[in-house]
């Protein structure tokens, strides 16, 4: 190993960073945090796609923040500041009924061959925005576990 430099397989290839932006609705004051992640885990929908859940994810969502203004609703929303070169999407098959219990999703899930994403760049990281520009990202690979009781 001696004048070789190690890099970490999953540094190198799996991780990225997104950037999410709080925005009052009030006046309109914004505070970010970027992370980093190594996968995406999305909710799905009956009769729907990956594509739809990764939109569904990067879509603006409400929430109550108390803020200086004195407004307590606030809009937060998550984009991609860069891209890792294998991207990895947990598609979450279970999901809580109004009662409290546990229910698996038995639906059918739609993937298409690419997955177009935004990726926020030099001056829109900056500024605290995201690209409107997609990217079509190939889906490679798909692992599917069947999980018995």
């Amino acid at each position: 190993m001696l004048g070789r430099t190690y890099s970490c397989p999953v540094e190198a290839h799996l991780l990225f960073n997104m950037l999410r932006t709080r925005t009052c609705k009030g006046c309109e004051g914004q505070s970010s945090s970027m992370e980093v992640f190594t996968n995406l885990s999305l909710d799905l929908e009956p009769g729907g796609s990956v594509s739809q859940a990764l939109d569904r994810y990067l879509t603006e969502s409400s929430l109550k923040y108390a803020c200086q203004c004195g407004g307590n609703t606030s809009g937060t929303q998550t984009c991609f500041l860069n891209l890792p070169n294998v991207l990895v999407l947990h598609l979450k098959r279970f999901r809580f009924t109004l009662t409290g219990r546990i229910e698996k999703v038995e639906d059918e899930v739609l993937l298409s061959r690419h997955l177009g994403l935004s990726i926020g760049t030099g001056a829109e990281a900056l500024s605290l925005s995201c690209s409107e520009d997609p990217i079509s990202y190939p889906v490679i690979s798909l692992v599917s576990v069947l999980c018995t009781q």
